[in-house]
């Protein structure tokens, strides 16, 4: 299932490949590759974990323990916003995480300014 088929119309195919750009630029134990996924459902929407995968590239078993990282570190819950629903969203951000914050980490500019 493509982006677009999980009903993700906002996205434009240059943000998908942005985000992907970014994705892959992050270096295992970067602490910015968990961050990406509260930053891509926050300005794109709920998605799959698939989607989430297709989008970053990021191993599928990654994924979850990034997630659950997350919440154990940050506060961060990421989950289902209804029961049997398999798509993920951002239910809290918790008391450390700023949402403007993360989601400035899909700025492209930003990051290529970085480094």
């Amino acid at each position: 299932m493509t982006l677009t088929e999980a009903g993700s119309d906002l996205i434009n195919s240059q943000k998908v490949l942005d985000i992907a750009e970014i994705a892959q630029s992050f270096s295992k134990g970067d602490i910015r590759r968990p961050l990406l996924l509260p930053a891509i459902l926050a300005s794109v929407g709920s998605m799959k974990l698939q989607d989430l995968h297709n989008l970053t590239g990021y191993n599928k078993r990654s994924i979850p323990i990034y997630i659950e990282k997350l919440k154990d570190e940050l506060g961060v819950v990421i989950g289902h916003e209804q029961e049997g629903q398999s798509r993920l969203a951002v239910l809290d951000w918790g008391p450390i995480v700023k949402k403007a914050g993360v989601v400035g980490l899909l700025n492209k500019d930003e990051q290529t300014a970085e480094t």
